[in-house]
């Protein structure tokens, strides 16, 4: 075979393996069902936070609104070393609302990622039955917690909730938001075809039995990002415990876009470093998404030295972009953020450069991230 034949056969399969992968995401979103749940657990609410107080105060008066019977649940706030007011403001809530406890982090363990640390220490002080973890920037509507507790069937481990962005001011918000719902679509249609990809840490809840069965993090504690796709990874193929994805707006929670495209990028890359510890089930769609994003920002720059070939970085970007479509559609309409659709081809044209970007930045580069520079791994060099 040419270097042409091969090329195109490559393509053909990197396209193919992507159409189908989407189609089984498709499949897996009509699968899911709501919760029937009818018995309350007792809750424990994680909330870690480092240098929140501009947050933290919002987010707790939140949760203490829950409409979730007050006996049934805490809130424990870890403080993470904060060197500005975020202590303060929890001691002032702590000492007007009891159900509010805080705890706090003088120093981490070697080897063990900060924030993987601050949820293990609030789970070591919880009481609840069900741990639910958020970040102190959300915002919990009222029916948070008991549309959590009604997707714990029996034989319901985990419960991966939604997280939305904050209704969009201009396109890059709008581009972030989209891009966000993109995770969370494909996330609930692997779990609803019975496999598990990625979660989010701001909304996520699981029984503390599951948590203990798994031990924990387990060998992914020193990894710095993954407290939740690692985790719900271990949970999937270590236990027979089922994982489920709501999709009610009562069950969703919400937090800010990032301002700059720095901090965009260097939260991607955070995102990406964890990859590479994914379990092999995921690693064909892993592979078979990036070869092709990695086709698509490759070949513009080809385009550009030879007009020709722009063809085939559009028709490689229009067959992606067909697929992805009818992806987003269905999903958007599940989680009812149809509106965030028109942000749709913005991020189709831009997505291939900036993951790739992330990808490569995130497994062999450091991000920043709480003020610090970070490799994948605590202690890393690169």
């Amino acid at each position: 075979m040419s270097g042409r034949t091969w090329a195109v056969s490559g393509m053909a399969a990197a396209l193919g393996g992507y159409g189908y992968a989407m189609a089984r995401i498709v499949h897996g979103l009509t699968k899911i069902k709501p919760g029937k749940n009818d018995w309350q657990y007792s809750m424990s609410v994680i909330v870690p936070a480092r240098n929140e107080e501009a947050t933290i105060r919002k987010c707790l008066e939140g949760l203490l609104e829950q409409d979730y019977p007050k006996y049934f649940y805490e809130i424990i706030v870890v403080n993470d070393r904060s060197t500005d007011r975020t202590a303060a403001i929890v001691e002032e809530l702590c000492r007007q609302n009891p159900r509010i406890r805080l705890v706090n982090i003088t120093e981490v363990p070697a080897g063990v990622a900060p924030k993987k640390n601050a949820v293990v220490t609030g789970i070591q002080h919880a009481i609840g039955r069900i741990i639910v973890t958020t970040d102190a920037d959300c915002d919990h509507p009222k029916t948070w917690l008991k549309a959590l507790n009604r997707e714990f069937a029996p034989d319901v481990g985990v419960v991966v909730g939604h997280t939305v962005y904050r209704t969009p001011r201009n396109w890059f918000e709008g581009l972030q938001a989209v891009d966000y719902l993109s995770h969370r679509i494909v996330g609930a249609g692997t779990i609803g075809e019975g496999e598990a990809l990625n979660s989010t840490a701001s909304n996520l809840a699981y029984r503390r039995e599951v948590y203990d069965e798994v031990g924990g993090f387990g060998d992914a504690r020193g990894i710095v990002s993954g407290d939740d796709d690692l985790f719900l990874q271990r949970v999937h193929t270590m236990t027979s415990w089922r994982i489920v994805a709501p999709t009610s707006p009562e069950s969703f929670v919400a937090t800010q876009p990032v301002s700059s495209v720095t901090a965009f990028l260097n939260q991607r890359a955070r995102w990406a470093s964890k990859s590479t510890n994914y379990h092999a089930g995921v690693l064909p769609f892993l592979v078979a998404t990036f070869l092709l994003l990695l086709l698509i920002a490759f070949s513009l720059p080809f385009a550009i030295r030879r007009p020709k070939r722009w063809a085939l970085f559009w028709a490689l970007l229009a067959a992606k972009a067909g697929i992805d479509f009818n992806v987003m559609k269905t999903g958007s309409r599940m989680f009812r953020q149809q509106e965030l659709m028109k942000y749709f081809w913005l991020a189709e044209i831009l997505m291939p450069f900036y993951v790739v970007a992330a990808v490569f930045w995130g497994l062999f580069g450091k991000f920043a991230w709480k003020g610090s520079l970070w490799g994948r791994r605590v202690g890393a060099t690169a």
